[in-house]
């Protein structure tokens, strides 16, 4: 299954301090992985709008991986994706693996 992960991604988990993100800290570095988008949706908001992307990605690397984690993978144009950690499941078909939820916001759709 490792074959399959055609990707890496560096994973890193917030700092807080007083209930606030304060920095991030690097977690995991060079994950192997599979990231595969799955869909996206226009979200609109007061003043705000732009698009929101949900990927899942795969891993043979089981860890502890946490909400608010930030997985960034660089795709094969040198183009920085970061990936914010919405869930993570832990799987067994065929190989041990997890799965993380995630969502994008690509920068054109960040607040202007």
């Amino acid at each position: 299954m490792l074959g399959l992960m055609r990707h890496t991604i560096d994973v890193w988990r917030p700092t807080f301090s007083a209930g606030q993100i304060t920095g991030y800290t690097l977690t995991f570095q060079n994950v192997p992985s599979f990231v595969q988008p799955l869909s996206a949706a226009e979200q609109l908001f007061y003043m705000q709008r732009g698009i929101e992307a949900s990927h899942t990605i795969y891993t043979t690397q089981v860890q502890d991986y946490q909400r608010e984690d930030v997985a960034v993978f660089t795709d094969s144009t040198g183009k920085e994706h970061q990936f914010h950690v919405n869930g993570a499941q832990q799987n067994l078909f065929i190989s041990y693996y997890c799965q993380l939820d995630c969502l994008e916001w690509p920068e054109e759709a960040k607040k202007r």
